[in-house]
């Protein structure tokens, strides 16, 4: 009976992060977790994907999470979650009485569904793995849990006295006669039909209308005045009932095992994926369990944008999927090419893979073999402050150093648009040292910039291309390839992006006022 969370093998967590690491912004997370956290809006999940987990847990949980998808095991951790979940209303609903007979039947109610929740997982994790369809670690511990948990004489004597109250609870019958100003109330029901009395009683109000009954009755939980003196006039006739259902409730005040009460709030990390992905699906997106050899390549094929893909789907546009393989040696991809042509988005996608890999979960990609990493490190190019005073070039260098400075052995490092304010050459020379920094220190990334020369920075770097389609209009596709050329094919359309064409020289040379202005930057 080795189990305590199903989120790590040998210990658990007290207390998830507050706030979401820095690269959720940089990378889009956040909004890709906005989607998930709407797959399970009674759980606070959020915090569980903050935390990045070590190796043994990333394993752990990318073997629950295969378990997990099976239709059967889904439907009892979500089942299992519904039990729960009415348990702890009726538990609040008996905090909240205010008539000692209605709380103590809120308190067996919400007894019984616990052990409802139990009994049904158990029984579900044991056919299963009676059947070997169950792998993870994690879930042969819970079921070993359950089936200990189903043998302490405690819960067993508990168990039992539910069912038998709830038994005597579904089988209790009356019949309420109503007799001008009496009302008379027997045991049993009548031979007559529940709709004719309904129509009878209470026509005026369509409560049977086309044989769909509904109860005059219905209203707040809370009994009221007639109701509770209906009630006390029942079980005055009936004390039995009344005295065991007391007893049995007084008896039982904290009886809910701690592992379960956070086995139901771990869960929902699974569940909430899960619903997101089969959503994601549906609408035509692709999900891949990754591998974790490191032995073999890291690569991935058909690897998107999951925050851009969800986005575009909602206005029918495609998102481009890409391949790429660290070969032997290669540790960072410096990607050139044309504004806006999927440079960024490239990097993003990666970076997203290497999160979601990380969390042990199913990846943005058709296939995918994921190295480990011991952290993931972002810096991408933000608008320069106008209250800080400094430059752009100073906020990027205030924002790297600490990057550079703490313990980033082994991280998975994205670094977009770095030094774009900077003269080419100290940019190249600033670059070069960042390359050399990461390399150095066992890192695998992906830099994105618009410095050529950053592709021939040091050993380890391989360039990338964001590629145009080769026609005039300089289309982009939106594909990264490996290119070791020297990429003038997009030069015409950064020289038209920044007005410095033959003509457009030209034209400003002509111009006096432009000249006085000082503005000759070109």
């Amino acid at each position: 009976m080795n189990f305590i969370s199903i989120l790590e093998p040998e210990k658990v967590q007290d207390k998830w992060p507050d706030r979401a690491p820095a690269y959720f912004l940089d990378l889009n997370i956040d909004q890709i977790l906005k989607l998930i956290q709407e797959e399970s809006m009674d759980y606070n999940i959020a915090p569980m994907y903050y935390q990045f987990p070590d190796r043994e847990s990333m394993n752990y949980r990318r073997e629950i999470y295969r378990d997990i998808k099976q239709p059967e095991i889904f439907e009892s951790q979500q089942k299992f979650s519904e039990n729960m979940r009415h348990s702890n209303h009726m538990e609040r609903m008996h905090v909240a009485k205010d008539n000692e007979i209605q709380g103590c039947m809120w308190r067996t109610e919400a007894i019984y569904y616990y052990c409802m929740a139990v009994r049904e997982l158990y029984e579900v994790l044991g056919n299963a793995l009676s059947q070997n369809t169950i792998c993870s670690e994690g879930l042969r511990n819970l079921y070993e849990y359950l089936d200990a948990l189903q043998k302490e004489e405690a819960y067993a004597k508990m168990q039992e006295g539910v069912y038998t109250i709830w038994d005597k609870i579904k089988s209790f019958r009356y019949t309420l006669i109503i007799q001008g100003n009496r009302l008379v109330i027997k045991e049993g029901v009548t031979q007559k039909k529940y709709e004719d009395f309904l129509k009878d009683n209470f026509g005026q109000y369509n409560v049977a209308k086309n044989d769909h009954m509904h109860s005059p009755y219905l209203g707040s939980q809370i009994l009221g005045n007639m109701e509770k003196a209906l009630l006390m006039a029942y079980f005055g006739k009936y004390p039995m009932l009344l005295k065991e259902i007391v007893s049995f409730a007084a008896g039982y005040t904290n009886y809910k095992k701690e592992e379960l009460l956070r086995l139901e709030e771990e869960v929902q990390f699974y569940l909430s994926y899960y619903r997101f992905q089969a959503k994601c699906i549906r609408q035509g997106f692709v999900f891949a369990s990754p591998t974790c050899e490191e032995e073999k390549p890291m690569e991935a094929c058909g690897v998107y944008d999951l925050a851009l893909a969800c986005v575009n789907y909602l206005q029918d546009k495609e998102v481009v999927s890409n391949d790429f393989t660290y070969a032997e040696g290669e540790q960072f991809f410096v990607v050139n090419g044309p504004n806006q042509g999927g440079k960024t988005t490239f990097a993003r996608s990666v970076g997203q893979l290497v999160y979601f890999t990380k969390m042990g979960l199913d990846v943005n990609a058709v296939t995918a073999n994921v190295h480990y990493f011991t952290d993931l490190l972002t810096h991408f190019s933000v608008e320069e402050s106008m209250e800080s005073g400094q430059g752009k070039l100073m906020e990027e260098l205030n924002r790297l150093s600490p990057i550079m400075k703490q313990n980033c052995r082994n991280a998975f490092v994205i670094i977009n648009e770095l030094f774009t304010t900077a003269a080419h050459y100290d940019g190249c020379i600033m670059g070069a040292r960042v390359l050399e920094h990461f390399t150095g220190s066992e890192c695998k990334g992906v830099y994105v910039t618009h410095l050529r020369e950053l592709g021939n920075a040091c050993e380890g770097v391989v360039r990338l291309a964001a590629m145009l389609d080769g026609t005039a209009a300089h289309r982009r596709t939106y594909r990264v390839i490996r290119n070791a050329a020297e990429l003038d094919g997009y030069a015409e359309d950064i020289v038209n992006k920044y007005q410095l064409s033959y003509d457009d020289l030209h034209e400003r040379l002509k111009n006096p006022a432009w000249m006085e202005g000082g503005n000759a930057s070109c």
